[in-house]
């Protein structure tokens, strides 16, 4: 077994869904995210003899985006990948290297009459029921994309 040499590996979440309805007052705004995370670092353990202590569980990863979203907000795709890399390499010494992508669904206001029942809708069919509201939100064919790669050596 000595002549294995093990290249570098990575591991991850992909496409952990994260919407944030912030209510400000009257009007509401919606962030709709698809989150996915890479993680690397010293692995070789886990490969050579099945010792799984250095890998972040993809639960724990999807519970990351989740707690750290209900923390710090989500103020851009940008930011939050951010948040996350640092996170991942701050509380885990055994990776060092975190790719984040992050893609934004858009979400568009429109104007409806106030005492009419609106509907948030997802593409073309309605999701859910909710109270009069001045307006509602459609989700548009437009996409942002966020990437972050952040490494222990970085500055």
């Amino acid at each position: 077994m000595d002549d294995i040499v093990l290249e570098a590996t990575r591991y991850g979440k992909a496409e952990v869904r994260v919407v944030r309805v912030a209510k400000d007052g009257a009007e509401h705004s919606i962030r709709d995210l698809s989150v996915s995370i890479s993680l690397s670092g010293d692995q070789a353990a886990t490969h050579l003899s099945g010792d799984n202590s250095k890998v972040l569980t993809t639960d724990a990863q999807k519970n990351a985006v989740y707690s750290l979203a209900a923390e710090h907000g989500i103020s851009s795709p940008e930011h939050f990948a951010l948040v996350l890399a640092r996170h991942f390499l701050a509380t885990c010494p055994f990776i060092s290297h975190a790719r984040i992508a992050v893609e934004e669904y858009a979400w568009a206001r429109i104007s409806c009459q106030v005492n009419r029942a609106l509907n948030w809708s997802a593409g073309s069919a309605a999701a859910a029921s909710i109270a009069a509201r001045p307006a509602w939100f459609s989700r548009t064919l437009s996409v942002q994309a966020a990437s972050c790669l952040a490494s222990r050596n970085s500055s």
